[in-house]
């Protein structure tokens, strides 16, 4: 009987077990003459230990000259960064700054502060900006809060070389998905992208706030109660018909239910990957489609904008930022500023009203 895993990282795949190699280690796991991607271990699980134990002592091996080549004190402000500051962010916020120390460390974890220099941190910027401008400047930053730690430790006693790196001008999305835009996508998407699109209209919520809801904990009553991941915001839904219909339309897409609202095939939390996999998929779908296809791709999250320009338009900006869960008006106030056209008027409609608003001639009768 195949089994699901025979162990982490190894899989059954065409017909036999095989190991997949992470990234960061395929280059010197190919210099000790493996594939770079997969590691056929067998067919039986006896023959897949062994060649899987091999393949561990090579791996044992490259880990520990991994670990010795970012061994310098840059490597040690970067652990402490996230040992003492990170950990008392938001879990959202967490991921992110541990996925930019992950690329930080490859280029400067083998180095003393003092040796970083400014056109060291600028060439880091242009060739991660080849793949993602917006990720750069993250990292950058990230790295500039590092160094401003790295002072207050003692750690590091000069200037900031990073304070005066020249980051990319990143242009804010414009994108404003309009409902019939939505309607067409929810045409070829499958049932669980039209009920998300549903319930992500209705209340706006983060992708994360969603997948981390949980019925038991959030639902009650009267409504839905959430604290926000990013911003820790408090928000409330007081429940409506819609709401309700939102909710179980999501639940009933669920193979099999658990403690989350929206659940992987076991039952568990779906993943942001998992469900990156369904929304990709229903995109191509409604580009693709011969009948009525959705003439340009937006994003999931440019949803969450639709709702508030919305909200903005028939409640106020101030009614949006709390939907948002924003802590400060002015991010509110650009980000709904950026997705929505000004309204124009024509130069005939001015005309008219004008003449509307003229006094009219008063009639003189004659007496009789």
């Amino acid at each position: 009987m195949r089994q699901k895993k025979l162990a982490p990282r190894c899989y059954w795949k065409n017909g036999q077990w095989r190991y997949k190699v992470p990234k960061q280690y395929a280059e010197k796991l190919a210099d000790a003459g493996y594939p770079k991607t997969w590691v056929s271990l067998g067919k039986s699980a006896d023959e897949a230990h062994l060649t899987l134990a091999k393949v561990m002592k090579v791996m044992k091996v490259i880990k520990e000259e991994s670990d010795d080549a970012c061994s310098g004190v840059m490597a040690e402000v970067f652990s402490r960064f996230e040992r003492e500051v990170i950990v008392k962010k938001s879990p959202r916020t967490q991921i992110d700054y541990r996925r930019h120390l992950k690329n930080l460390r490859k280029s400067f974890g083998h180095l003393d502060p003092a040796d970083i220099t400014e056109s060291m941190a600028q060439e880091y910027l242009d060739k991660r900006g080849l793949s993602s401008e917006h990720q750069a400047n993250h990292e950058i930053g990230t790295l500039r809060r590092c160094f401003k730690y790295a002072k207050r430790w003692k750690l590091y006693m000069g200037n900031n070389p990073v304070r005066d790196v020249e980051l990319y001008t990143i242009e804010l999305r414009s994108r404003l998905p309009l409902s019939d835009e939505l309607e067409c996508f929810k045409l070829h998407a499958s049932p669980f992208c039209r009920a998300w699109v549903d319930f992500k209209l209705e209340t706006g919520l983060r992708q994360g706030d969603i997948l981390n809801l949980q019925p038991k904990k959030h639902f009650a009553d009267d409504g839905i109660r959430i604290v926000t991941g990013k911003t820790g915001e408090k928000l409330f839904f007081p429940w409506t018909d819609y709401l309700h219909q939102c909710v179980h339309t999501l639940q009933t897409c669920n193979r099999k239910q658990g403690a989350y609202l929206v659940c992987n095939s076991e039952g568990k939390q779906l993943s942001r990957d998992s469900f990156a996999s369904r929304w990709q998929n229903s995109m191509k779908k409604a580009l693709n489609a011969k009948h009525k296809p959705l003439r340009e791709r937006f994003t999931e999250h440019d949803i969450r904008a639709t709702h508030a320009t919305k909200i903005a338009e028939y409640y106020g900006m101030e009614v949006a930022q709390t939907n948002l869960g924003h802590s400060d008006i002015r991010m509110t106030q650009a980000y709904v500023r950026k997705k929505r056209y000004n309204k124009a008027r024509s130069l005939n409609e001015a005309i008219q009203n004008r003449n509307n608003r003229e006094e009219k001639p008063v009639l003189e009768y004659e007496e009789e």
